[in-house]
């Protein structure tokens, strides 16, 4: 969002149709999304450590 306090790069993005409204839109969709991303990686990542933790034991 800093991006939209610098005037050159402003005009840029306003060129292309985005506005500061439309990429805080992007932005509020975005990090839910990666935060159940992230986290799905995460659970599975465990859930294999685990799993090959049992399969060395045995």
């Amino acid at each position: 969002m800093v991006i939209f306090s610098i005037p050159a790069l402003s005009e840029k993005f306003q060129g292309y149709g985005i506005t500061y409204d439309k990429a805080k839109q992007m932005l509020n969709w975005f990090m839910p999304v990666l935060i159940i991303y992230l986290g799905a990686w995460a659970s599975f990542g465990l859930l294999y450590l685990q799993s090959t933790k049992k399969a060395k034991k045995r």
